[in-house]
């Protein structure tokens, strides 16, 4: 009897491991659906979220902004690029809804750009490196 309790458990347990995500599946599948069901999403007065995407070979969750407005000003970013760069950091440091992915070693890549240009005003990459030498 207790054999079979130990085959059945054994089972079992190799089946539930069988159909667990990777964590980068479940990355790929979390952006994909965050992306369909919330975007874009007005975060603030001038910034949209446009998408939130994840790139398998590098191991990057990235967030797609586009600003307009008075935030829609590459000279101005540029000037506080290191600031919102330590924000990031600290913001992947302490989200406990990116902690398993910080803790594997994730990048996180933050991309704003202009609502008239097109073009990308803002481009930082956290990645485990930064949180180490914190």
């Amino acid at each position: 009897m207790m054999r079979k309790l130990l085959v059945a458990a054994a089972v079992c347990m190799m089946f539930t491991v069988s159909c667990r995500q990777s964590l980068e599946e479940r990355a790929a599948a979390d952006a994909e659906e965050f992306t369909r069901k919330n975007c874009p999403l007005n975060i603030a007065e001038n910034i949209v979220q446009d998408s939130m995407t994840f790139d398998a070979s590098s191991r990057t969750i990235a967030y797609h902004y586009t600003l307009s407005g008075s935030l829609d000003n590459a000279l101005y970013l540029k000037q506080h690029a290191a600031e919102y760069e330590s924000h990031f950091r600290q913001g992947v440091s302490t989200m406990p809804e990116l902690r398993a992915y910080a803790d594997e070693g994730f990048n996180f890549r933050y991309v704003y750009r202009s609502s008239e240009s097109k073009k990308i005003l803002l481009d930082i990459i956290v990645n485990d490196q930064h949180r180490r030498n914190r």
